[in-house]
This record gives structure tokens, C-alpha cells and sequence, in this order.
């Protein structure tokens, strides 16, 4: 199993430990949702979580040249991502809820992180937190919270890949909710309905995101042109 890492050293504070309990949290991740675990998710899986520290490390990089980020700041939201699926497979709101208990007992076990700090990573958490409203994903960031928007962004991170990587992750979705390897023809064309009215709506709280990301309407054509496909 591919471990995380990264050079943290010019990114973050105290660079061994953080990649510590990345990797910690990637291995918790893997032996409870992996290929080989008792409830294995074929998208809530280890490998969501190492895409988004992969792209959320992007934007962290971006933002702290762009003098808007300091280490400490990329600490919190390394950590916040890193953690933020340690549960899954509950209901949207509790699995985050029961990451966050998760994550204060690891960080608190440390002796390293403050109370305010830790208080701030279980908020980046639950800005994770996602809702259906008017056939478009929402996210739950608190307006201004640049933090926030970082680790949101990375969650979603899939919608800006390339459409091989965004399709390869999409698959993945469905097949966690149907359980099954394999769909109908109408299950994908309902499936890429309402992909394709997450796409339009959805927007990319940071600018880096927008900007390391931006194959959305790619993905939104690739979309176009497979449900054509399915509909002759």
C-alpha cells in the first residue's frame, strides 16, 4: 500500500508528525473500507482521501505562495482532510460527526495540538458535510472561511480532474450506492442526469481550486456525449 509522502517540510509545522497521522488515518481508512475490510466502499475508500490530500496539498502550496496561507493554517487543513472520512457509510452528518470524535481522541492522544487547534480541524471536518438542494451538492462552509473552502474543495476535487480520472472516480459513486459492480443502461442515464446537474451547479469555493481544476466542462460534455451514446 502506497504511503503519503511528501515533503511537508517547507509546507506545514512539524512536518513528521503530520505525515504520521496521515498516513495513520489512510491505514484506519483501508482497514475499514478497503477491498479486503468486512465493509469494503468502492468510493469512500482510502483512495478518495489520498486524491483529495493529493489535490487539497495543490491548492495549500498555491495559496501559501500566494501569501495566503501560513504553516500553521496548512497544518489544520491537512489534517482536516486527511481525517475527514475516517467514518463513513452512516448518513451524511453523522459519519462526520463520528470522524470528528475520531480525530479529537488521535490529536488529543499527540500532546502537541491546542484545544483551539483541534476545535478548528473538527470545524474543517464538518464543513464536509453535504446536502441535496435543487438537484445541486452544498457544501457546509461558513461564509469567509478560506480554511474551510480548501479542505470542500479538496473533497470535491473529482469535478475539475480529467475526464478519465473524474469518470473513474464517478463510477465509483455509483457503484457504492447501488452496491453492484455493474448497471443497467437506465441506471447509468439516471446516474448521469444527476451528475450532470451536480456539475452545472456546483462552484469551487477557491480560486486555486478553480484554477488547478478546471476540467468541469470537459466532464459536463464527456457526460453529454455518453448519455447520447446510451440513448440510441
Amino acid at each position: 500500500m502506497e504511503e503519503f509522502t511528501v515533503d511537508l517540510s517547507l509546507i506545514c509545522e512539524q512536518p513528521k508528525l503530520v505525515l504520521h497521522l496521515i498516513n495513520q488515518a489512510l491505514e484506519d481508512i483501508n482497514t475499514k473500507y478497503g477491498p479486503h475490510s468486512n465493509h469494503p466502499l468502492a468510493y469512500h475508500n482510502r483512495d478518495h482521501t489520498y486524491n483529495c490530500l493529493t489535490y487539497g496539498l495543490d491548492i495549500v502550496k498555491l495559496a501559501i505562495e500566494r501569501q495566503k496561507l501560513t504553516q500553521h493554517d496548512a497544518t489544520l487543513v491537512l489534517l482536516g482532510i486527511a481525517h475527514h472520512d475516517l467514518v463513513h457509510g452512516i448518513a451524511p452528518g453523522v459519519n462526520e460527526e463520528k470522524s470528528i470524535q475520531l480525530t479529537s481522541q488521535r490529536l488529543a492522544s499527540t500532546n502537541t495540538f491546542s484545544a483551539l487547534d483541534m476545535k478548528r480541524i473538527t470545524e474543517l471536518i464538518a464543513a464536509t458535510v453535504v446536502t441535496f438542494e435543487n438537484g445541486g451538492l452544498v457544501q457546509s462552509v461558513k461564509s469567509g472561511d478560506y480554511l474551510a473552502s480548501i479542505v470542500a474543495d479538496a473533497d470535491l476535487s473529482s469535478f475539475g480532474c480529467p475526464p478519465d480520472q473524474f469518470w473513474s472516480q464517478a463510477k465509483q459513486i455509483l457503484e457504492e450506492s447501488l452496491g453492484i459492480p455493474h448497471f443497467s443502461r437506465l441506471q447509468l442515464k439516471e446516474f448521469i442526469q444527476n451528475e450532470l446537474s451536480i456539475l452545472r451547479r456546483h462552484q469551487f469555493y477557491t480560486s486555486e481550486a478553480n484554477e488547478l481544476l478546471p476540467n468541469k466542462p470537459e466532464n459536463i460534455e464527456f457526460l453529454l456525449a455518453m448519455f447520447d451514446e446510451l440513448q440510441k
